[in-house]
């Protein structure tokens, strides 16, 4: 999905088409973006990009180099160069006269629905049916953008960190205004990918009374991690969700990875802990090393360690509790110090059948409020991700409608299982043999005393916006 300033460094792509690269000295993105063959266009966007580009055939020719999957003799001229593969298109404007030019363009900018028999504004709809937008749409119906559109589908942002000269350009790129512009390139409702390539992660103390003493560029990014997820109206970007991880091999330029996604297939895809789902994509999107060995064009990425990407470090964890977006929510203030207490662990209780409402549990002991109950249960869960759960439910009812076992299975996951589209994950789960299946028998609200433990992480406020960026969430996804 993203890649980093570390040669043949990243993590393997979603199924893309349309790719922006924004950055000064784009050589390394565009070499690990073109080793995708479904990748058909490329637009290379930078406030110096052409003049550095310029001296790429002089100074830094292994850079332009990508004859060992494009073929060609690796002299660097037409055959093997990066900068000469018909995908790639340079653009001499500004990043902001780009940014306007690709909205202009794009009429889906916006979260709406259609409001008139002509709109065409498309509109991305986090659960719930949606279709592609036609004339003669009835007012109010959601609709979506399709796959012809020529919007973009992943934007690679590279933001300058640690030089004074391009400070304040960076401080800029990381501001909410300018987020919407870039935004407003992609195809929503079909797509939508931002990846931006930023610094180092924060020291691990850190507190309010030495976050002043970040630099100005790394309170940016802090300010634009904090609003990234935030809706809209209240001053957000409103992705759908987002996530960040770390690269040891980039350092010492800029480590750390922030993505942020707008349609829900593209984070599930990211967020699959099979290592064999990361094998297959690189064997069918990558294009073939042309040398003996054929082995992957990836150096330091490793397919089965993809995990290690969708965990954010510990470290990330404290910031998001510390001066993070989540300093006030429950998740840190009362979710990580109770779980870190035994004694708030409780599961001294029994099932029993009442006449109306089934199977239902009841304590056998006095249960104080924000206790967690039956928690030992979650860690016996059959866990059936995105793809794994749409691949059984085809098995069955397009192929083999007489597998009887394999339907039971499906049926037990859809009756007893939970959705668990949240951080870190995707799809169903069942916890085997769990009392926590019964709770959910409440007829009033008066009567809901047991909730799952997504609701700490999920708070109404609107201005803190659905926690859809969580550190701590998604560490234990």
């Amino acid at each position: 999905l993203s890649y980093y300033y570390s040669d043949n460094n990243y993590p393997p792509q979603i199924n893309v088409k349309r790719v922006a690269i924004l950055s000064d000295m784009p050589l390394l993105i565009l070499r690990e973006v073109l080793k995708h063959k479904n990748v058909e266009h490329v637009e290379i966007v930078g406030a110096n990009t052409v003049a550095s580009l310029e001296v790429v055939p002089s100074f830094m020719k292994s850079l332009n180099d990508c004859s060992n999957f494009l073929g060609g003799t690796g002299n660097y001229g037409e055959m093997g160069s990066c900068l000469s593969d018909q995908r790639v298109h340079i653009v001499e404007s500004s990043v902001e006269d780009w940014l306007e030019s690709k909205g202009k363009g794009m009429r889906h900018c916006g979260f709406s629905l259609v409001q008139e028999e002509d709109d065409y504004d498309y509109v991305d709809v986090y659960d719930g049916e949606i279709k592609p937008c036609k004339l003669g749409n009835k007012p109010g119906d959601y609709c979506e953008a399709t796959e012809e559109d020529d919007g973009i589908d992943i934007v690679f942002l590279d933001v300058p960190m640690g030089a004074a000269a391009t400070a304040e350009r960076s401080q800029n790129w990381l501001s909410v205004p300018f987020q919407d512009k870039v935004s407003c390139t992609m195809k929503k409702g079909y797509s939508g990918i931002l990846v931006v390539n930023a610094g180092n992660p924060p020291p691990y103390h850190l507190n309010e009374s030495n976050i002043n003493n970040l630099d100005p560029v790394q309170n940016a990014r802090d300010y634009f991690m904090k609003q990234m997820t935030r809706p809209n109206e209240v001053g957000g970007n409103g992705y759908l969700i987002a996530t960040n991880y770390d690269e040891p091999y980039s350092k010492p330029l800029s480590s750390s990875f922030i993505i942020c996604f707008k349609v829900r297939w593209q984070y599930a895809r990211f967020f699959r802990h099979n290592p064999a789902h990361v094998d297959f994509d690189m064997v069918s999107f990558l294009h073939e090393p042309m040398v003996e060995t054929k082995s992957y064009p990836t150096v330091h990425y490793d397919g089965p360690t993809h995990d290690r990407y969708i965990r954010p470090s510990r470290v990330w964890e404290a910031w998001y509790c510390a001066v993070g977006p989540g300093k006030d929510l429950s998740v840190c203030t009362s979710f990580l110090p109770d779980w870190k207490n035994p004694e708030k662990f409780k599961s001294k209780v029994e099932v029993r059948k009442d006449p109306v409402l089934g199977h239902n549990v009841h304590a056998l002991e006095d249960i104080p409020k924000g206790n967690f109950l039956t928690t030992e249960d979650t860690r016996f869960a059959i866990y059936l991700c995105d793809e794994a759960y749409e691949a059984l439910e085809s098995f069955i009812y397009d192929y083999f409608p007489d597998a009887t076992l394999y339907e039971q299975t499906y049926n037990l996951t859809w009756m007893y299982g939970y959705e668990v589209n949240t951080l870190g994950m995707s799809g169903y789960a069942v916890s085997t043999a769990s009392n926590g299946t019964f709770v959910n028998a409440a007829c009033h609200d008066k009567e809901l005393n047991v909730i799952d433990y997504t609701g700490l992480f999920d708070p109404d406020d609107e201005e803190v916006g659905h926690a859809r960026f969580s550190p701590p969430v998604t560490r234990r996804g």
